[in-house]
This record gives structure tokens, C-alpha cells and sequence, in this order.
């Protein structure tokens, strides 16, 4: 069965969802700004902690929202190197999933 469909369905629910979340990764990731097309920097711009809202949530290096870093010239490589194969995911984490519910005030809990 082919998945692609589904993924790029889910990566895109997901992107219209996080509209305007940033992730904090300031401390997380290392950039390589000469790879990246400069209509896409402002995605780049380092956010201080006061314009994040992660929701206490930590950085998810296999979040479905995180680029993979692959390739002979990844865009981006993790400042701590044992996380560089786990960077990026086909499918949505625990915190991704975490996210939205927390964003949407779903915590599980019915009522009524």
C-alpha cells in the first residue's frame, strides 16, 4: 500500500494547524543558510523563548514538522550529532500529537 498520500495529507493538516506555532530549536539546530532559498529565511529566524508557544512541550527532533536531515548536503544538522538520523518523520510523534490537543484544549477528558 502506498502511504505517500496519506503523509502528505497528515504534513498538511499539521502545517495548517501549527500556522504560526514556532518550534524552539534556537539551541537545538544548526543551520546552513547558503542551502536554503532566501524566500524561505524568515522560517530560520531565531524566536526568543517569550515568542514560542511550545506549551512547556521539549524540542521533538522526529516531530513530523522537522526536516530530515539527509542527503550528501543536509539544510540543517543537529548541534547534538546523535540525534541527526532520527530528525524528521513520515508519521505524527506522541509530541506532535501532544501539541494540537494542548493548542485545541483537548485533553481526553468528555464532559457532559
Amino acid at each position: 500500500m502506498d502511504f505517500k498520500p496519506v503523509v502528505d495529507f497528515i504534513f498538511t493538516i499539521f502545517d495548517l494547524i501549527l500556522d504560526g506555532i514556532q518550534r524552539e530549536y534556537n539551541n537545538t539546530v544548526k543551520h546552513f543558510p547558503g542551502l536554503t532559498l532566501k524566500i524561505y529565511m524568515e522560517q530560520y529566524k531565531k524566536l526568543r523563548r517569550s515568542q514560542n508557544k511550545n506549551y512547556g512541550i521539549p524540542y521533538d527532533y522526529g516531530s513530523i514538522m522537522h526536516y530530515g536531515s539527509s542527503g550528501p548536503n543536509p539544510t540543517m544538522t543537529p548541534k547534538d550529532r546523535r540525534y541527526h538520523r532520527t530528525m524528521g518523520s513520515p508519521l505524527i510523534s506522541f509530541t506532535d500529537l501532544t501539541m494540537v490537543n494542548k493548542h485545541y484544549n483537548c485533553d481526553g477528558i468528555k464532559t457532559g
